[in-house]
């Protein structure tokens, strides 16, 4: 709940502190919290994503379970495909 080009953030990195864990959020879809360990925890889809399964058609729960499953399927993709670019790409064995 802080900037993090704040003054306050400068000095903890200046004093030697490091980041253990940040909470985030993705293209205004998905919250998240990344641990120092890169491990992601509590991915919770925001309202852009309820609100395109709420203006879908579907007439019955199978239908509807149907386009969430897809629509968070297809974000959740997109999602760790852009955090493996921002941490340098996949690594090739």
């Amino acid at each position: 709940r802080q900037d993090l080009e704040g003054k306050e953030i400068a000095a903890h990195l200046k004093a030697g502190k490091a980041v253990v864990r940040m909470s985030l959020e993705w293209q205004e879809k998905l919250s998240f919290v990344i641990t120092g360990e890169l491990a992601l925890k509590r991915l919770k889809f925001l309202d852009l994503i309820q609100e395109a399964v709420a203006e879908s058609e579907a007439e019955d729960h199978a239908t509807r379970f149907d386009v969430e499953f897809a629509l968070m399927s297809l974000e959740l993709g997109n999602f760790i495909g852009s955090l493996i670019k921002l941490f340098g790409g996949a690594v090739k064995a």
